[in-house]
This record gives C-alpha cells, structure tokens and sequence, in this order.
C-alpha cells in the first residue's frame, strides 16, 4: 500500500477505509453518503493491480452511473501509476459500442487494469450476464457492487446471478450508503 500514490488525496477516513480493507477478499463500505466510497474501490482496485493481485474491476452500478465510473470517476481518482482499458455496459449498443468494448476488455496485448462497469438490470439480460461470467474468467477480478442495497431481495432473478456469479470474483466489495436493516 505504501508504493501506491494517490491521485487525488484521501481524507482520514477514505484512508482508515483502505487500510482496513485493500487486501480482504470481501468487505462492506457501510459509509454516508457523499463520503468517498467510490474513490476507496477505485485506490483499492489500483492498489490490488499494483501488487499483481488482480487484473479486472467490475463495477455494477445504478442505471446511468455506471458510465460515470468509466468516463469520470477513475479517471479522476485513478493513481497515474495504473493504466486502464475499460468499458461500460449500454443495453442495446451499436455495433461500434460492442467492438470498442470487446478490444478493451479482451483483445488489447496492453499491459493494464480491465474495467467493466455495468448497471443491475443487465442481469436479466443473457448477454450481459454472460459477458460478465467471461470477463471473470479472463481476468482476476475485483467485483464491487456499488448501492448494494438493491440486491436485498434474495429471491429476485438479478440478485440470483450476482449471487452465483460472486464465488467467480478474486476480491468482492459492496458499497451503500444505506444499510437495510431487518
């Protein structure tokens, strides 16, 4: 963790986050909203990288979200010590779409962190569950559920195959800023 330069710094309690987490095989980010959860899975994902231990971060996110981790987010956090090649799930994508993210996560020879980011209804559609069933076994992931709290029903179709799919992911996170309780 010491080697890792963060892009943007941490507050105390982003790196309390890291320090307790950066290399379990699972944890919770039980924290507020509006405090960093989101930057604390991105310096994980690049401390995980930098040590050899993974070579993929999937993000499932909120409808719409889920492209602001690709397009803003890593980007801003990132350490510039880790080069990405990442993509983002678009439900009915052009052809275009699919091919720059098939190059991103597959076929690129480039030495770098694999991202997909993909939102929670994609899992009732095959294709997507699929993609990333693939993208697990291709790369050693880390898998962060971001608003976990939308997989609180065990029995629905998407918390299912989130469900059976996990045991695929090298390190698993989940992030909400609201805990159900029961």
């Amino acid at each position: 963790m010491k080697k890792y330069k963060f892009k943007t710094k941490p507050f105390a309690h982003q790196k309390k986050a890291l320090s307790a987490s950066w290399d379990k095989e699972y944890f919770a980010l039980l924290m507020e909203q509006g405090t960093g959860k989101t930057k604390v899975i991105i310096d994980n994902a690049g401390m995980l990288y930098l040590a050899g231990e993974i070579t993929g971060l999937i993000v499932t996110a909120p409808n719409g979200v889920q492209r602001g981790w690709v397009m803003d987010q890593i980007p801003y956090h990132l350490s510039s010590q880790v080069k990405t090649k990442a993509a983002y799930w678009k439900s009915g994508a052009g052809v275009t779409h699919k091919r720059a993210m098939e190059y991103n996560l597959f076929q690129s020879d480039e030495k770098s962190l694999r991202v997909l980011t993909i939102n929670y209804e994609a899992f009732q559609i095959k294709e997507a569950v699929e993609l990333v069933k693939r993208f697990m076994l291709k790369h050693r992931t880390l898998w962060a559920l971001d608003e976990s709290h939308r997989i609180k029903t065990l029995k629905t179709e998407r918390t299912e195959k989130i469900i059976n799919l996990s045991d695929k992911a090298a390190y698993r996170r989940i992030l909400t800023g609201t805990p159900v309780t029961e």
